[in-house]
């Protein structure tokens, strides 16, 4: 939820991974990721709608190769939000432990 409402931020998968590694100790960086991942969705899925709208629009016209092109960008595009959201969500799931382990103390 956090990386969610602050999406506006840059690197915002950090905070919500370091929320989620600060409630999860024993295991922050896999539940930061996670989180990053579980933010990344709904951009994925507008991402999908949008490929589906292009590849319409392509294919109406004369451009058959049109379609294969943006299937390709779409794929190098959600590749790379898949491994920024999940490395910052992990990165900030390290963090959140490490603050945690520190106010334990």
């Amino acid at each position: 939820m956090v990386t969610a409402v602050l999406s506006v931020i840059p690197l915002s998968p950090v905070l919500g991974g370091g929320v989620a590694g600060y409630l999860h100790r024993d295991r922050g960086t896999t539940v930061g990721a996670v989180s990053g991942l579980l933010a990344a969705l709904p951009l994925l899925v507008v991402l999908w709608i949008a490929f589906g709208v292009f590849s319409f629009v392509l294919s109406a016209g004369d451009v058959p190769q049109g379609s294969a092109f943006v299937g390709v960008v779409l794929a190098l595009v959600v590749a790379v939000i898949v491994v920024y959201a999940a490395v910052l969500g992990a990165v900030g799931g390290l963090l959140g432990v490490s603050f945690a382990e520190r106010q334990s103390r």
